[in-house]
């Protein structure tokens, strides 16, 4: 809440402005409780307001030449200006009402002071300060002209047409979340440089904040910046500073403190994030009451796609109480540097204490409900002499972490958990984890079994489960790396890189979650194999690695073309395997040494995989290689092999138009010779009724059908396929297989 002096003085004014008649002794008479100075102040500001100019901006201030009136605010006006040297600058003067009131004055020479002592990059700079001989004696100050847009107003550009529409005007590379991420940390950052030099802003929030061109924010107007002993600039108890971004404990006139600041950071990424402010409304006592008593929703229940790590960090800058938040704004700088640059901060949880004064807060009016609820539950355990919260966080632990064979670390801490409680866990602990009790204070592990429980039965179903567990526990490797896993299965893997990677830095030593990692990694979607290898090449110097994790390095290498040592990794997963199929090994041994050139030692690979497991893949991966090796008669057997054991597998059919077709005759001077030698190879009809059957194998989904029309399109045999497409095209179709059959049929009509 502003001084009540400097806001009646602010109304006068407005209402002058306004052209609304309005007489000072009867606006004085009005407001007796400020009557006396009231009255004197608004002489004084009258008498000032008859040595300005008339009307408009005025040409010169101080020596600075002016361009043009930039804004106008309650207590000053800022204008463009050019100094005698020719820079463009901008400077900020007090209005008549403002400069009659001792406390305005003093905020901006305290501005002027603070801007000269600190230097940084995101900190606007302080050129000059003094008096306007021309208008009465007006305190001013010079500072750095910012070419570029305020922070508010992207906001309200990001709420009308779309935050990723105008993610391009924020620094840096990747997605609008990382950008917002980097603005947060380059804010931080100056506050950080303000904090280090004895000054708190203690009025941060979009309207003090300008985006230069090139994206990079600048911190402006320090005007209620002060010492760390600062509270209130009155001794009357009035708050300085924005009620809708302002800490709790300044919105009831505490001494500011560096984690008010970090408060008021969280408050803009919040805004940010959400496009909306953390606190509504226009009554200035009710917002108050709100900041003073009231914690905002979580950034994630607005706008559900905000990454979690994001969420996690702005709730801990935003914590009710000072000791939950972040240690200082070079803390949180570098937590969001680390979210810009796509990680996950290590070890970046919200603590229990926080999460319970989030729950006390936003949910006041049923946590009596609640606690009543926990309280019967404990008493129900108390009575039968099984209960104390020590033993069941050990067995809790302990029972989530026991299968984690391949998470190194958590199946060793879960035997020493179970040593120390009991041979036998509670009964009433275990139904508890079932669900069979109510779930309140063991809603994480809950969570966490059902999750890991459905990975691979129901992925969809175990993301949604283990997002619950880790919003109770960010802090859980294993329930991050659970949920790395289920987005992988689901096929989220943006979230399985980011959730795998955060999990990897918390476990290292795990090779489970090193391989899942690289599997991601190495996926055609993801293309970053290699990021995968040297996780990998970790993975294989652990005490857990097998043939699976030597096989899965070969994999990455594969990926990333460096096949030589990838041939070597297969070989220490071959001679590693204890028991388990060798089939796969076998295979990608073979496409290495295919990608190497060495067909020849390739083909017995692959005929020891056929008499181990004769499947369509092994029949149509032997055929690939003797088509590569022009052995044309045999890969046209091969593939009947394959069809023989599956009419409608869709490689062999594909690979089978292709060789009936003339493979690469036209390219190929062996293929020519092929087809000459051997005419019976190439059998259009055939050809055909093979793509009509990869018409019906591909129902509905239609990946493979623009290939095999660009094979059978340099026959003349193609009728029967247009037609079986035409009668599609009737179907109601979803876009992407409509598209798929429209490309194909065009296609076809060139030819």
């Amino acid at each position: 809440m502003n001084d009540p002096l400097e806001a009646l003085l602010a109304e006068f004014w407005a209402a002058r402005e306004a052209g609304v008649p309005v007489d000072a002794e009867a606006f004085a008479a009005a407001n007796p409780a400020h009557s006396d100075a009231l009255l004197a102040a608004l002489r004084t500001m009258l008498e000032a307001e008859r040595l300005l100019p008339a009307a408009g901006a005025p040409t010169a201030i101080a020596g600075y030449r002016v361009e043009r009136r930039l804004g106008r605010g309650a207590t000053g006006e800022v204008f463009a200006v050019v100094d005698a040297d020719g820079r463009r600058l901008a400077l900020k003067r007090l209005l008549p009402h403002a400069a009659a009131a001792v406390r305005a004055q003093h905020r901006l020479q305290r501005e002027a002071r603070i801007l000269r002592e600190l230097e940084h990059p995101s900190i606007v700079s302080i050129v000059d300060f003094g008096e306007d001989g021309g208008a009465g004696g007006l305190p001013f100050l010079v500072m750095e002209r910012i070419d570029g847009q305020p922070l508010g107003e992207w906001i309200a550009d990001a709420r009308r047409i779309g935050r990723d529409r105008v993610a391009d005007r924020l620094a840096g590379p990747g997605s609008t979340w990382q950008r917002i991420a980097r603005l947060g940390a380059a804010i931080a950052e100056a506050v950080a440089a303000a904090h280090e030099a004895g000054v708190l802003h203690r009025d941060l929030k979009p309207g003090n904040i300008l985006l230069r061109a090139d994206g990079t924010p600048v911190v402006v107007d320090f005007g209620l910046a002060a010492a760390d002993a600062a509270a209130t600039l009155t001794d009357t108890g009035d708050v300085l500073g924005t009620p809708h971004y302002m800490a709790p404990e300044q919105a009831r006139g505490e001494p500011a403190t560096a984690a008010s600041d970090v408060f008021a950071i969280g408050a803009i990424l919040y805004e940010l994030l959400t496009s909306t402010a953390p606190r509504h409304g226009r009554d200035t006592g009710l917002v108050l009451d709100a900041a003073r008593r009231m914690s905002p929703p979580t950034p994630r229940s607005l706008v559900r796609e905000i990454p979690r790590e994001l969420d996690l960090i702005v709730r801990r800058a935003m914590a009710f109480r000072p000791a939950h938040r972040h240690a200082s704004a070079g803390e949180l700088a570098c937590a969001l540097r680390f979210v810009a640059d796509g990680g996950r901060p290590i070890g970046l949880t919200l603590g229990a204490g926080l999460l319970f004064d989030e729950f006390w807060r936003r949910r006041r009016r049923t946590v009596l409900g609640a606690s009543a609820a926990v309280v019967l539950l404990v008493g129900v355990l108390a009575v039968r002499g099984t209960w104390s919260e020590a033993h069941a966080a050990r067995v809790r632990t302990a029972l989530i972490a026991a299968t984690e064979a391949n998470f190194d670390g958590a199946a060793d801490e879960a035997r020493r958990l179970l040593d120390a409680v009991a041979p036998t866990p509670d009964p009433d602990l275990v139904a508890l984890l079932r669900g069979e009790l109510p779930p309140a204070p063991e809603a994480f592990a809950a969570a966490m079994l059902a999750g890991r429980a459905a990975v691979d039965r129901e992925p969809r179903a175990a993301l949604a489960d283990l997002e619950r567990a880790v919003a109770r526990r960010p802090d859980s490797a294993l329930a991050v790396g659970w949920l790395g896993i289920a987005a992988a299965r689901s096929g989220a893997l943006d979230v399985a890189e980011r959730e795998l990677l955060s999990a990897v830095r918390t476990l290292p030593a795990s090779v489970r979650l090193r391989v899942e990692l690289s599997k991601v990694l190495r996926h055609d979607r993801v293309k970053k194999a290699a990021a995968a290898v040297p996780h990998m090449r970790i993975a294989v110097t652990l005490p857990r690695a097998d043939s699976e994790t030597w096989h899965e390095l070969a994999r990455a290498l594969s990926k990333d073309r460096q096949y030589e040592e990838a041939l070597t990794a297969v070989e220490h997963a071959l001679q590693t395997v204890r028991g388990e199929p060798r089939t796969a090994i076998l295979r990608t041994k073979a496409l290495l040494l295919d990608a190497l050139g060495r067909r020849d030692e390739a083909i017995p690979l692959l005929r020891a995989i056929l008499d181990d497991a004769p499947t369509c893949d092994s029949w149509t991966s032997y055929g690939a290689m003797l088509d590569k090796m022009h052995r044309l008669r045999e890969a046209a057997d091969a593939y009947r092999q394959a069809l023989s054991l599956d009419p409608n597998h869709a490689p062999s059919l594909l690979n089978l138009i292709y060789l009936r077709t003339g493979s690469d005759s036209e390219g190929c001077a062996r293929c020519r010779a092929c087809f000459q030698t051997d005419p019976g190879l190439a059998d259009p009809d055939a050809a055909e009724q093979d793509a009509l059957r990869l018409l019906n194998a591909e129902e509905g989904r239609y990946t493979s059908l623009e290939l095999a029309a660009s094979y059978l399109g340099r026959t003349n045999h193609a009728a029967a396929l247009l037609a079986a497409i035409d009668e599609r095209l009737q179907r109601d179709l979803p876009a992407e297989p409509l598209g798929r059959l429209v490309r194909a049929r065009r296609i076809l009509q060139r030819r």
